[in-house]
């Protein structure tokens, strides 16, 4: 199967983006595959931090986790803002952005998370702005769309 994946990425029908929920179980193995073979962006890895193998290889192939903490707190991985370890990925060097999950199941959006976050953490507008481009430019999107994106946050977001 991955090396079915691997063609369709190649080839570009897929973006490489992996999403790991994992709740109760510690899939960290299946995990390091994907963080090895496949993904150049990761959605809900936040148990990534169980394995220092997987950050490492997080900060080496610059994969960005997208991390959706309201997601985390309403799936019980953390109880609240302050748990969810946005700070502790940076500070090992990882690339993170604030994503929202569906808005349906959890009440809320980007700009929410960005709130709960800075708050949490005493975030500094440098800090969300690190966020955002890290967001920016970990998108699918082509390199123009990215760097409008980038420009935008540079142009509205105060450092």
């Amino acid at each position: 199967v991955l090396d079915q994946l691997e063609v369709a990425f190649a080839v570009g029908v897929f973006h490489r983006l992996v999403k790991f929920v994992l709740w109760g179980c510690n899939n960290v193995g299946l995990f390091a595959v994907f963080v090895n073979e496949l993904a150049s962006r990761i959605g809900h890895g936040v148990r990534s931090l169980e394995d220092p193998a997987v950050i490492k290889r997080l900060v080496e192939n610059k994969i960005t986790l997208e991390v959706c903490p309201k997601s985390n707190i309403d799936t019980c991985i953390f109880k609240d803002f302050n748990e969810v370890p946005i700070q502790k990925f940076r500070e090992l060097g990882v690339l993170v952005a604030l994503s929202s999950a569906d808005d349906a199941v959890s009440d809320t959006n980007i700009r929410l998370e960005y709130e709960n976050i800075a708050r949490a953490f005493n975030l500094s507008n440098k800090d969300i702005k690190e966020l955002m481009l890290n967001g920016a430019n970990a998108v699918f999107a082509d390199e123009a769309t990215k760097a409008e994106l980038r420009k935008l946050i540079e142009e509205r977001q105060p450092a």
